[in-house]
């Protein structure tokens, strides 16, 4: 392995290593009458993926809801914690080290696989892991929030708590979170190499990508659909001509997530029980302020890499500004689940936020240098 990759996997590794220290402090605060439940935050959720877990090793491929007595059909979604259940099963190992082991292993996968996807956008090594390093490491200021006494109802800083949002968290907390992230990266890369050399094999990569993100995460991948429309959009407008081949590319791509679209909606919404527990499990966005603050070190920059991207025709650029609109656009939809939308949410607006800087940073070089150049004249 060359150093150009070598470095950036040592800071993969590294990251998911500094996301486990939580994890190692209150394994090692356990006492007799002291158990560490094995999650810091988000108990509830924990839990559920746990029972989701154990549904598995215990041979069951469909999921049924452990927390209703009432009678109700099984369902095959949520496939992810069910299989890592089934492993559990298969190596007899107990389901709360296939959670923390899957947690590594698929974190280390979402971060390797984003980096690839930074490296396709930027052609430099370093700048696609510095924007590695912004969209994993990187937060908001809704903490400042709480300083100065800014208003903050209903809820609390979403950089707090928001944990779709934010990469770290995703990562630190929820392994599915970090196999739908690999996916959707995978999915964009892809589909860029696509673009590029118009082979097909890429389509398929890519509709493998969408099936099994429908499987695990019905609704992750919507942003990635609009973000892969817009860059056949900016492709269509730079030459001047409808690109078919590219658009039959998205047929394809939109035909083979339908069936698994029309079975998650047959059972999440037509269903008597399943549609009950669609309406209770609202994950609904904050006012725009919070969002504005959560994100605000992003949109400094971001701003200035729509800006250039628009200007200089950057297609890749512009699958990064159709993820970023489509995100917030469907985090304010009329559904129960806005925020969810917002898994990743980082990965494109921290790569504008680096091309933004990275622009300004060679308009204003070019600048000093002509200043320079006409004071020695």
């Amino acid at each position: 392995m060359n150093k150009q990759k070598f470095i950036p996997l040592i800071i993969v590794i590294g990251i998911v290593t500094f996301s486990s220290i939580p994890y190692w402090l209150g394994k090692s605060l356990e006492t007799e009458n002291l158990i560490f439940r094995g999650a810091y935050i988000d108990t509830a959720d924990y839990a559920v993926h746990l029972s989701m877990m154990q549904a598995g090793r215990s041979g069951e491929w469909a999921y049924q809801m452990r927390f209703t007595s009432e009678e109700h059909t099984p369902a095959y979604i949520r496939l992810f914690y069910i299989f890592l259940g089934h492993i559990s099963r298969w190596f007899n190992l107990e389901i709360e080290f296939i959670f923390q082991t899957a947690r590594w292993v698929f974190g280390i996968t979402a971060l390797w696989t984003i980096w690839l996807l930074f490296q396709k956008l930027f052609s430099n090594a370093k700048t696609a892991t510095l924007t590695l390093l912004l969209t994993s490491l990187g937060g908001g200021i809704g903490w400042l929030q709480l300083i100065i006494g800014a208003p903050l109802e209903p809820i609390s800083p979403i950089d707090l708590w928001l944990i779709d949002a934010y990469m770290l968290f995703s990562i630190a907390l929820f392994p599915a979170f970090s196999f739908t992230l690999s996916l959707m990266a995978i999915a964009l890369f892809l589909f860029l190499e696509y673009l590029e050399n118009a082979q097909w094999q890429y389509i398929l990569g890519v509709c493998i990508s969408a099936v099994l993100s429908q499987l695990f995460n019905p609704i992750a991948f919507a942003s990635i659909d609009i973000a892969m429309c817009g860059a056949v959009i900016f492709t269509c407008l730079k030459n001047k001509k409808i690109e078919w081949k590219q658009v039959s590319a998205l047929g394809v791509i939109a035909l083979t997530q339908i069936p698994l679209l029309i079975y998650n909606l047959l059972i999440l919404v037509r269903d008597p029980v399943w549609s009950q527990f669609t309406a209770q499990n609202e994950t609904l966005s904050p006012p725009l302020i919070f969002y504005i603050w959560g994100f605000l070190p992003f949109w400094t920059f971001a701003i200035f890499g729509v800006f250039y991207s628009l200007r200089e025709k950057n297609i890749p650029m512009s699958t990064m500004i159709f993820w970023v609109c489509a995100a917030f656009l469907l985090a304010y939809s009329p559904t129960l689940i806005q925020r969810r939308f917002l898994l990743g949410i980082t990965i494109p607006l921290g790569a504008l936020a680096i091309y933004g800087m990275q622009k300004l940073i060679e308009k204003n070089s070019r600048f000093t240098s002509l200043h320079q150049n006409a004071v020695l004249y």
